[in-house]
């Protein structure tokens, strides 16, 4: 069953070969949770791409467009092609339901061709100053990325009622696809603050956590290390709010009141 899931996973999100098999609700059970696969290959190729492009001495926009071409070659522009539909709706300005119908509408308008070459500048422009070291940092997210969009599908009522993104929705094992997903970000988040905390900078903020003066008379700028502190715990508090809120499916401007209560006593 998880073989068939993963099939169905790649089949569906990626233009990877798979061996043919049936789309039934047993099938598709589970196969939310090998979406976070389909970043880690991307991920994968971003990487070995970046490193080939450095060893050749590729031209910034040569390497710029590569790496953006990576992720929609192995998705085949699926995700390209839902926010070129959406840039279409939004820029419509009509009702909601008339903006639903542009969303099924598989014709090309202004606003999809503003929103495309938009993404193409800024993407091509953004990965033109990657490096091998920045692409080690950049191939996390598309695993994260991919994990959030599977919590969503099980989480978030669907607009339509109907379509491909109703029937994962319907044939999910929901709660089990939570907590797997939740489960490997997780993983994933653990896996690089361990490599972050091995790095020079990682280095200077376990060093002025653990003595200021020291790492102050050492030159490190303990001003500066703070606010990445900061930076870097609001990052994962945040986070943590967004999966309690897929988690639960709501929000409310109360919710926390009380851990917070209980972290300032216990302080």
């Amino acid at each position: 069953m998880l073989w068939n899931a993963f099939k169905i996973a790649f089949s569906m999100y990626s233009k990877v070969p798979m061996p043919r098999t049936d789309w039934n609700e047993r099938n598709m059970r589970y196969s939310l949770c090998f979406f976070p696969l389909i970043g880690a290959l991307i991920g994968g190729l971003l990487i070995g791409a970046s490193k080939l492009l450095e060893l050749a001495h590729a031209g910034s926009v040569l390497t710029g467009a590569v790496l953006f071409l990576i992720p929609i070659a192995v998705t085949g522009g699926i995700h390209l092609d839902g926010f070129l539909d959406t840039c279409d709706a939004v820029g419509s300005h009509r009702s909601r339901e008339e903006k639903l119908e542009i969303l099924k509408d598989s014709r090309c308008g202004a606003f999809s061709v503003i929103g495309a070459c938009t993404a193409f500048a800024l993407g091509v422009g953004i990965y033109s100053g990657f490096t091998f070291r920045r692409a080690l940092l950049m191939a996390p997210a598309f695993i994260l990325s991919r994990a959030l969009s599977g919590i969503a599908v099980v989480t978030f009522p669907n607009a339509r009622g109907s379509g491909l993104a109703k029937t994962f929705s319907d044939a999910a094992a929901r709660a089990r696809v939570r907590v797997r997903i939740t489960l490997i970000i997780l993983a994933v988040l653990i896996g690089i603050l361990y490599w972050f905390f091995g790095t020079e900078a990682g280095c200077s903020l376990r060093s002025t956590g653990a003595n200021e003066a020291m790492s102050r008379a050492q030159g490190i700028n303990t001003k500066r290390v703070k606010i990445l502190g900061l930076m870097i715990s609001n990052g994962i508090v945040a986070l943590a709010s967004a999966l309690l809120a897929h988690y639960q499916g709501f929000v409310d401007v109360n919710m926390g009141r009380g851990a917070i209560v209980i972290g300032l006593a216990a302080v």
